[in-house]
């Protein structure tokens, strides 16, 4: 039995793990749910929390990475223990080795009244599938809201900053001539 049978997935504080960044690894205080550091392998990881250790490297590569990856999101009692304290160890849900992308903001526009809000992810704006389907098919939700990549967005309305609780007000020429995010992103 592994221990993700053993143990309930971690549950962040303010935050999902699908809200973590894709492909980074976190170290998460066990104290205040927070981040403690991002790390890009779990190599990199071990090696920084117990920078005394030789131990790795009479690992194999498999064994190696059981030291972190059999702990990733899950809630382990008093967390992994590493020689700079207690954590746990944390990754977005749906990393794929090798594929991950970058997580792109986007700003959210209601054609109905011009607001436009600026979100780092897509779970940040409601539900990420619902989200993640307008974006990629330059549609308008249920709700009024269209979707922009925050690139695109920005060369359409150069005042816009791709920054958490950013809101601006468009014209209705600005929202008639909203631009369309490419097919695929």
């Amino acid at each position: 039995m592994t221990p993700k049978d053993r143990y309930p997935l971690l549950d962040l504080k303010n935050r999902s793990l699908y809200d973590l960044i894709p492909g980074k690894i976190h170290v998460i205080s066990i104290d205040t749910l927070e981040d403690f550091a991002t790390y890009d392998s779990q190599r990199e990881l071990w090696k920084a929390l117990n920078p005394s250790s030789d131990e790795l490297e009479n690992l194999s590569v498999k064994q190696q990475h059981n030291r972190v990856g059999r702990y990733l999101n899950i809630e382990r009692p008093n967390g992994s223990p590493t020689e700079l304290g207690y954590f746990y160890f944390a990754r977005h849900p749906e990393y794929l080795p090798n594929l991950a992308k970058k997580a792109s903001g986007f700003f959210a526009v209601n054609t109905k009244n011009g607001m436009v809000q600026y979100y780092s992810n897509n779970t940040q704006a409601g539900n990420r599938g619902t989200v993640r389907r307008h974006r990629e098919n330059n549609t308008v939700s249920k709700g009024g809201i269209r979707y922009i990549n925050q690139d695109i967005f920005i060369q359409f309305y150069t005042e816009a900053i791709a920054k958490e609780g950013f809101i601006c007000q468009l014209n209705l020429e600005q929202i008639r001539n909203l631009p369309n995010n490419p097919s695929k992103f």
